[in-house]
């Protein structure tokens, strides 16, 4: 969560670890709502949707939790989770749907976290976790088109470019940027 930059969450966080501290959570509910909130701030992040909603939405969170009838802290993230998708308007929890059509389509190389997400995806259930500190983002299909990638692109190649540059598709993390330069895939 700090390295998504997401200081909005703390009003909420606070009182849910207080709660764990108080063994009010198990572990388990703790890091299901921990991944829920990743979800929830990069599913928003990509689908483009404001962030200035959230400093009210997790202020007042917890306590919208804990007012659901027969609340229980063993069902702590499920709660949390049914919460966020009821939110409609600035609050919205973007679906599979929406998700997945923006993150195949849009600009990725500009998201505010993209290295973040890249790394993220690397390390999903790798038993072999790579550190991205020494990492950077590299285009596969180059910004810059040399003769023998539009060759191997044909004769739509600026239409191809155009289209898939800074797609999620199109980047990767790498060691070395430098040396990969504009060379054939």
């Amino acid at each position: 969560l700090r390295q998504l930059k997401t200081s909005t969450v703390y009003p909420f966080l606070l009182p849910v670890i207080q709660a764990y501290n108080d063994e009010n959570i198990t572990q388990s509910e703790l890091l299901n709502t921990f991944n829920s909130i990743e979800s929830y701030v990069v599913r928003r992040m990509v689908c483009n949707k404001p962030t200035n909603a959230l400093n009210k939405i997790f202020a007042t969170l917890f306590i919208e939790i804990k007012s659901i009838p027969n609340f229980s802290f063993d069902k702590f993230s499920n709660y949390f989770v049914s919460v966020l998708l009821s939110k409609k308007g600035s609050g919205i929890f973007p679906d599979e749907e929406e998700f997945r059509s923006e993150f195949c389509s849009r600009d990725a190389y500009n998201l505010k976290n993209i290295k973040y997400i890249l790394l993220r995806l690397e390390n999903k259930d790798n038993n072999e976790k790579v550190d991205g500190a020494m990492l950077s983002i590299e285009h596969v299909m180059p910004q810059t088109l040399s003769t023998a990638w539009k060759a191997k692109l044909g004769d739509k190649y600026q239409t191809i470019h155009d289209k898939y540059l800074h797609n999620i598709g199109n980047l990767s993390l790498s060691g070395d940027n430098t040396q990969l330069s504009n060379n054939s895939f």
